[in-house]
């Protein structure tokens, strides 16, 4: 059964602090002229982990188009990588955190070779996810720059190549992909439409995030302002996003639906997603559920050819009445959609059970790697207090 109940959002996106002067991660190369290589990855809890190597060491890495090359305080100090300075950089949940960068000599995907790639480094001490995952590492656009690659979730490969060519792509549609100035992240327009009305938001293609679709607060006003094309399901102030640098701060959001959404030629009816504090809309993970996916970084060109198996209902599956995060390693209420259940529930709440599954002895890398697979509409929260200890049981239901 799919995992249906999302408990919060992953992403690792990050985005250079254009305020600082200009770092350009856009350096490097590969060792061969020519290379076509497919190669397997596993999946943990809608994260795409691959397998490197440096210096003929195994490393596993996220494979993240929303974020440049980086490597862990770990493999930095262990491979003794030069600091070739410092950036601030932000994440997807708006927090910002100075970084240290570095230079990689030589990593190895499969055969392809990767020269002198610039990252940048985390501390794993301060990253529990990256830990909870086993990751230590992240190949990010910049080391893709040059490259065609191509996602078969089906057969969970991913397929590298210098040539366009080499790829078996059906039809000839496909999006025109812009990359960042500083580290090739790519970016498309989806087109958004109700009752005939249409706008096009530009998104970034963000492997490293768990969701199909998130709006950015400001692409959410302004389309409300200006060609109300989204359907409001709801607004709150609460936080569920975890971020590289963190969960993000309370902030204003809102649930919304989309009648209808195109990705190149393919059609998703109602839409149920939310808005992000992060300044770009994204396209996360979930969309390569529905089709083979390829970024051609030299032509810049973004082809989706739809798996003719795909399930779209689950895209129009609304949420709970309530989204959970993590706070103190602990699941807690994070945002509360219905402000019928605000006199029961208090933001911060530690969620004991929820679709009979135990939270209250689990640690923070059982919390991330949970799944709850229900489609019911109504289950059963037993939630502590937070201001009183209270323990609390009731009923909650979908939007």
């Amino acid at each position: 059964m799919k995992n249906i109940l999302i408990l919060f959002f992953f992403t690792f996106c990050f985005v250079l602090d254009k305020a600082q002067a200009p770092i350009n991660l856009n350096t490097g190369n590969i060792a061969q002229k020519r290379y076509n290589q497919t190669l397997s990855y596993e999946l943990v809890k809608k994260k795409i982990i691959v397998n490197v190597s440096i210096n003929g060491k195994p490393h596993k890495f996220l494979f993240d188009t929303g974020a440049p090359m980086a490597v862990s305080k770990e493999i930095f100090d262990e491979y003794s990588l030069p600091k070739t300075g410092s950036i601030p950089l932000a994440d997807a949940s708006g927090k910002k955190q100075e970084m240290i960068l570095t230079t990689v000599p030589s990593l190895k995907w499969g055969e392809i070779d990767f020269l002198n790639t610039p990252g940048i480094v985390f501390d794993e001490s301060s990253t529990a996810m990256m830990k909870c995952f086993g990751v230590e590492g992240i190949t990010g656009s910049n080391m893709l720059r040059n490259s065609v690659v191509q996602i078969d979730h089906q057969k969970k490969q991913i397929t590298i190549t210098d040539n366009v060519k080499n790829l078996t792509i059906t039809g000839n549609s496909y999006l025109d992909m812009k990359l960042s100035e500083s580290q090739s992240n790519p970016f498309i327009r989806i087109v958004l439409q109700k009752d005939g009305v249409k706008v096009v938001d530009q998104v970034l293609f963000d492997t490293g995030a768990d969701n199909f679709y998130e709006m950015s607060t400001s692409a959410y006003h302004f389309f409300n302002e200006k060609n109300n094309v989204i359907k409001t399901l709801a607004k709150s102030k609460g936080s569920f996003v975890y971020g590289f640098h963190g969960m993000n701060d309370t902030t204003e959001q809102f649930a919304i639906e989309i009648p209808l959404m195109t990705i190149v030629e393919d059609k998703f009816n109602n839409v149920i997603s939310s808005t992000t504090s992060s300044k770009e809309s994204r396209l996360g993970y979930k969309v390569l559920e529905y089709g083979k996916t390829t970024l051609d970084y030299n032509k810049k060109r973004f082809y989706f050819e739809p798996y003719s198996d795909a399930n779209k209902e689950l895209i129009a599956l609304h949420p709970w009445q309530i989204y959970p995060t993590i706070q103190n390693n602990k699941l807690v209420v994070g945002i509360i959609w219905d402000k019928s259940l605000e006199k029961n529930l208090n933001l911060g709440d530690e969620i004991q059970n929820f679709n009979d599954m135990d939270y209250k002895n689990m640690d923070v890398c059982e919390l991330f790697r949970s799944n709850n697979s229900n489609s019911n509409n109504e289950s059963v929260l037993t939630v502590k207090d937070v201001k009183t200890g209270e323990i609390k049981t009731l009923k909650i239901k979908r939007l």
